[in-house]
């Protein structure tokens, strides 16, 4: 079963943390904050691993506080993009295109590009390569690792076609 932004409905407690509270999201967001501070020692200034990293922070500000505060909430994917450096592309919920393909980019592509030639939530990478994307998605190479539909590849290139930056 799937959210309508990709993400899954259940998953099993013992493969990841799932409602383990306010302190398991402490202990994240405290890793995420030192990995933020490597980031930024690692350089460049405007990494794609440093902006990833402050839009996580950026979504659960409220674990920075003490544990009770800090809430294990889902996020939808639309919230969750950021922008690519020297870019103000961003997904939007105000436009159809963003609110369709976003979530069907997540499910299907982002477990290999969340870090690997781009990334699924900077939309301007994804809008850049549009064209070749659907032709990898027609051409079924695209994800490798399942089958899509005609209909879920024809969606897809769809609203890549209609996709604006």
């Amino acid at each position: 079963m799937q959210k309508p932004d990709g993400d899954f409905n259940r998953v099993e407690p013992n493969e990841v943390l799932v409602r383990a509270g306010g302190s398991a999201m402490k202990a994240i967001h405290g890793l995420n904050t030192r990995i933020r501070i490597q980031n930024i020692a690692a350089g460049p200034a405007e990494s794609f691993q440093l902006r990833a990293v402050q839009k996580w922070l950026e979504l659960h500000a409220d674990c920075n506080g003490p544990a009770p505060e800090c809430q294990d909430k889902h996020v939808p994917a639309i919230e969750r993009g950021f922008k690519r450096s020297g870019s103000d592309t961003v997904w939007s919920k105000d436009r159809e295109a963003d609110r369709k393909l976003l979530p069907l980019l997540n499910q299907t592509c982002f477990r290999c590009h969340s870090s690997f030639r781009y990334h699924v939530f900077e939309k301007k990478y994804v809008y850049d390569r549009r064209a070749s994307l659907q032709g990898r998605i027609q051409s079924g190479s695209m994800p490798p690792d399942r089958t899509l539909s005609s209909a879920q590849r024809a969606e897809m290139v769809e609203l890549l076609g209609k996709l604006t930056p």
